[in-house]
């Protein structure tokens, strides 16, 4: 396979949704990821009791999402919620946009895939060749916030 071609198409997605979306390679991974981003701040062990799991899965899977930027894992020492020094696992803010993004871009149950393509490649129109693609990233990420500037400010901290 060429690689310049290749890394033509890869640079036009941010290396940071590569890398959360390969992540999310298996179903465990999806199912503990949705766990933590409806149900919020969860422990190791309500995340090892809900599934049945063993600790070894649960910590593999916790490690891939974290190294994927999807969540996040900190230490809770506050009394007022009955524990001390125990890790939690929060969604991350890119975890959450990622997750909004896909549900946002989801067809609905009477839109086919060739519904949402066919208007913009449809073959043989002329009018086709001479629209403007649809930059995804930018209509997933809505109008107050492109993609660049998302991923810009992620890098930096910022979000």
């Amino acid at each position: 396979m060429n690689e310049d071609k290749m890394y033509e198409y890869l640079e036009t997605v941010p290396r940071e949704i590569r890398q959360s979306i390969k992540q999310l390679n298996n179903d465990k991974n999806w199912a503990v990821y949705l766990a933590i981003m409806y149900g919020g701040r969860k422990s190791f062990n309500e995340l090892k009791t809900e599934f049945n799991a063993n600790a070894n899965e649960i910590n593999r899977v916790l490690t891939s999402l974290r190294e994927g930027g999807l969540i996040l894992k900190r230490v809770e020492k506050n009394a007022d919620i009955g524990i001390k020094g125990k890790y939690l696992y929060y969604s991350s803010t890119h975890g959450r946009n990622l997750l909004n993004c896909l549900l946002e871009s989801t067809p609905t149950k009477n839109t086919t895939l060739s519904d949402l393509w066919a208007p913009q490649y449809s073959v043989g129109s002329s009018s086709a060749a001479k629209r403007k693609p649809v930059d995804f990233r930018e209509v997933a990420l809505g109008s107050k916030m492109t993609a660049k500037s998302y991923y810009g400010q992620l890098a930096k901290g910022r979000v």
